[in-house]
């Protein structure tokens, strides 16, 4: 099995997880929007933009520790950020390697906290409940603004442990952190089907300046179906969106049909993304949606035009 079998396997299995959490199944229900903000008004809002417009520097994505190589160099650890005022918000991706059992574990999480005047912050997971994980400290990444200029900033990571191989243990260190680039282009590629059939797929996607995206999936030739004319479908902004180098997709359809994509980026450049397909909303028989996702599920290698 090739190095990008083993990457499109795992992150199938890591699909598998997050398709079928505790929260309502898909991940991406959490929606970016619930995360706390804070609304200024009058001078204070002036002082404040004024205050924290070095700020803004956070936006983007980011790539703080660790390879996309197999076995990966631990952990890879990834952010996308999105800032207001003094407030910061987004998620991001961990990823880890365990060489003794050979197994792989990881994580998606969101984000939240705030700039504090001398420029430094800490950002934690807002859906973390310290009632219901007494024994875990929360996630947990600080670090300081970019110096003037600066495309880089530093920190420090904490992770509790997760997963269950021989590996398995907290994850914490420092960091520095270096821009990955906005999610944004055109990518064409198969989506290899569990029935064995092929479909060809376009997606062009555009982040922007936040860590949400705006996205359009068309279904073009398929083995399954042949004589079917390409098909577009536009993305739910609420529950599409970049964290780190995990990309969240969901294309609802106006027959009651909906796909769901996870992709990942293949390197920091993001010239290729790997997507698995998973957890869709069933439509008429014998639509693109339905058939894709409900019926079958499937992966494949998407890459950049």
């Amino acid at each position: 099995m090739s190095t990008p079998d083993v990457a499109i396997l795992f992150n199938w299995f890591k699909t598998v997880a997050i398709f079928g959490g505790p929260y309502g199944g898909y991940m991406p229900v959490r929606k970016l929007w619930y995360l706390p903000a804070v609304v200024l008004t009058g001078c204070v809002a002036c002082m404040a933009q004024g205050q924290f417009k070095g700020a803004t520097a956070l936006t983007g994505n980011w790539h703080l520790t660790g390879s996309w190589t197999m076995p990966l160099a631990d952990p890879r650890l990834t952010v996308s950020l999105e800032v207001d005022g003094e407030n910061v918000r987004g998620g991001g991706d961990l990823q880890s390697f365990c060489e003794t059992d050979h197994t792989g574990s990881g994580t998606s999480f969101f984000l939240a906290g705030k700039v504090s005047a001398d420029g430094s912050f800490v950002l934690t997971d807002p859906s973390f409940s310290q009632t219901t994980s007494k024994s875990r400290n929360p996630i947990s990444i600080s670090g300081t603004l970019p110096a003037p200029g600066s495309k880089q900033w530093s920190g420090r990571f904490y992770f509790p442990p997760m997963g269950r191989s021989q590996c398995a243990g907290e994850f914490t260190g420092e960091f520095t952190a270096t821009p990955l680039p906005a999610l944004k282009g055109v990518y064409t590629g198969k989506l290899n089907l569990a029935d064995y059939s092929t479909a060809l797929v376009t997606i062009e996607v555009d982040q922007g300046e936040r860590v949400s995206l705006t996205a359009k999936l068309s279904v073009g030739k398929w083995s399954k179906f042949p004589a079917q004319a390409p098909t577009a479908y536009i993305s739910d902004p609420s529950s599409s969106y970049v964290s780190g180098d995990e990309v969240f997709l969901s294309f609802p359809a106006d027959n009651g049909a909906g796909v769901k994509l996870m992709g990942s980026f293949t390197d920091a450049s993001a010239q290729r993304l790997q997507f698995v397909v998973s957890n869709l909303r069933a439509g008429p028989a014998g639509s693109a949606l339905d058939y894709i996702g409900v019926r079958l599920g499937g992966a494949g290698v998407l890459t950049r035009q």
